[in-house]
């Protein structure tokens, strides 16, 4: 699935109340709000069903429930073992998402899933164990207050 494809099935999605709507799609994007990229993967895995492999998309459901999993206010020893699991089962299926050539870079496809953020979620489970729940780390709270308090102000100055 290519960008131009996902752009489309973004548009043609009809708008919902409390849903951030795509109407031009998300390939061309520069940047993003955290509640943008959370509004995104709620559609990702419906959006990528039927458009590439099983294995891929095992992949990508795998991923996500450890992203939204890990977000819980309350997290039990249940929780954590589901959160291994999600793991384990995004790292036994990844190898599927490169040889689709799903896994690329600025310079091109990689061969590889060495990519920072995705080997440092490993340490989010040490992390939970030492800290608690990785919740009270988010940057929601720093980024409204920037946009209320500077960005908002700024627009309405003769810049």
């Amino acid at each position: 699935m290519g960008g131009a494809e996902l752009d489309y099935c973004l548009s043609i999605l009809q708008p919902h109340t409390g849903v951030h709507a795509w109407p031009s799609g998300v390939s061309r994007l520069k940047q993003c709000t955290g509640r943008e990229h959370c509004e995104l993967q709620k559609l990702l895995i419906a959006l990528a069903a039927g458009a590439v492999t099983v294995k891929v998309l095992c992949a990508l459901q795998a991923l996500i429930k450890f992203i939204f999993q890990v977000q819980s206010l309350l997290l039990y020893d249940e929780t954590i073992h589901a959160l291994k699991q999600a793991l384990a089962e995004f790292h036994h299926y990844k190898n599927k998402i490169i040889t689709s050539g799903g896994c690329c870079g600025k310079n091109g496809p990689l061969n590889h899933f060495q990519i920072p953020k995705l080997e440092a979620l490993h340490c989010v489970l040490d992390s939970i164990h030492l800290m608690g729940t990785p919740y009270q780390w988010t940057s929601d709270i720093t980024e409204h207050c920037h946009i209320t308090l500077v960005k908002i102000p700024y627009h309405m100055s003769n810049h």
